[in-house]
């Protein structure tokens, strides 16, 4: 078996990553990626530390990947219309990048302090939006995974075919984003009211 030259890590993970979106991440083995390089499996451990170690590099990748889009997304945007916009941008990565988010998903096993910060990152810009409501502190975290089990569940259960009805997607998805953008202004409006209540006593 030929040997491709210039293997190395970022050839190895983003052959990973391809593979892993069109076959599934759980299906993803060492010899498939080898042999997309022409070479033994024994090989890439010059490059990953296993199959453990690949997915730990692709779940940096992707916590990278998606704070890039969600920020590129919201940038000079606030309220209801960066929500609009994060929402459409993570459904399309979600659609075409079904890999890398399902590696930002799973039960965090060995994370580095690398792929801790990445984490964070993403957090940092969902935070960002809802400090556009006046959100902050613990009511930001609920307000997070709010918005997270929305969009999540909507695009798992798309992309899991789970929606079997002749009924426009699009409208659906539609209709959520702008009830989450209604919940968050009412939010606002209880968080303010906390405030206030705390600041006269």
């Amino acid at each position: 078996m030929a040997t491709r030259a210039g293997l190395n890590f970022e050839k190895v993970v983003g052959t990973a990553v391809r593979l892993a979106d069109k076959e599934g991440l759980e299906n993803l083995t060492l010899g498939q990626i080898a042999n997309e390089f022409g070479v033994k499996p024994p090989s890439l451990y010059e490059h990953v530390n296993g199959l453990q170690g690949l997915h730990l590099a692709i779940r940096l990748r992707g916590f990278h990947a998606l704070n890039d889009i969600l920020r590129r997304a919201t940038v000079g945007k606030s309220q209801d219309e960066a929500i609009r916009s994060l929402a459409l941008e993570m459904r399309k990565f979600v659609h075409q990048h079904p890999a890398l988010y399902q590696a930002t998903v799973l039960t965090a096993v060995g994370d580095s302090k690398e792929i801790r910060e990445a984490a964070d990152e993403v957090l940092e810009t969902l935070n960002a939006v809802l400090a556009g409501y006046g959100i902050a502190g613990k009511e930001a975290v609920h307000a997070a995974r709010y918005l997270r089990s929305l969009l999540h569940g909507f695009v798992s259960l798309e992309r899991s075919r789970g929606f079997g009805l002749n009924v426009d997607l699009e409208e659906s998805y539609h209709r959520l984003v702008e009830t989450l953008a209604q919940d968050l202004r009412a939010s606002k409006v209880r968080w303010a009211q906390t405030q206030r209540e705390i600041r006269s006593k």
